[in-house]
């Protein structure tokens, strides 16, 4: 019997948020918060981040839900050291490894050893879904692993990894939405690549290869059409 912890990792750039934090006033104080505003939540806004996956760990571990010994987040990359503060404050640290830039080959060597791949999208402006794809997610797809998406449902990301049959989806900011999948994963540790199976033809549909040849056929089309 497995005896390890589930393991959910991500490797890449991470924002760090709190919705306590308040924009200090003056008007020097205002300029930094419009421009802070604007590089990092125009372009990573809140929901990439890890802050409501960590809230959600923080729940399950205040009602005596799960140990250290049935969880391990494994982040690394471009992560803002905020998010090593958050976890001390939310008294976590023992659930979450965070560490700094990794040889690419080594990151996917954590990826492919990790049970599940951790991807918090962003939230659109209101009255428009994301567009936006995140390049990581081909690569989770090609590990054919369950994929913890932080997503509307809307989301163009989202409507690409559904049909791949290892999307596990929760709205971004839905903290008991969140901590009720980290039960099931844990719960279903010893199953996963039955409860998510991969479809492999989708997915092949998406490789590099694929898409270079389907968008050489356009052009072809274009110019025979000219």
């Amino acid at each position: 019997m497995d005896s390890r912890p589930l393991t959910i990792a991500y490797g890449g750039s991470l924002n760090y948020f709190e919705p306590s934090r308040v924009q200090p006033n003056g008007l020097w104080s205002k300029l930094k918060g419009f421009f802070w505003t604007y590089n990092h939540h125009h372009f990573w806004s809140k929901t990439r981040s890890a802050y409501y996956l960590f809230k959600a760990i923080e729940h399950l571990k205040n009602q005596s839900l799960i140990t250290p010994n049935q969880l391990q987040v494994q982040l690394w990359g471009m992560i803002d050291q905020g998010n090593q503060i958050l976890c001390e404050k939310l008294q976590i640290t023992d659930f979450v490894q965070i560490q700094g830039m990794l040889d690419r080959h080594i990151s996917l060597e954590k990826l492919n050893k990790a049970d599940v791949c951790f991807l918090p999208l962003e939230l659109s402006a209101k009255g428009h879904k994301s567009l936006f794809i995140p390049g990581k997610v081909f690569e989770y797809l090609n590990l054919e692993k369950p994929i913890l998406t932080l997503a509307q449902t809307d989301a163009d990301c989202a409507g690409l990894i559904r049909p791949s049959g290892l999307g596990v989806f929760c709205a971004p900011t839905n903290v008991d939405q969140i901590a009720a999948q980290l039960l099931d994963l844990i719960e279903n540790k010893g199953s996963l690549h039955q409860k998510f199976k991969a479809n492999k033809s989708y997915i092949g549909t998406l490789s590099a290869d694929q898409r270079a040849k389907d968008l050489s056929a356009i052009f072809d089309e274009l110019t025979l059409s000219l």
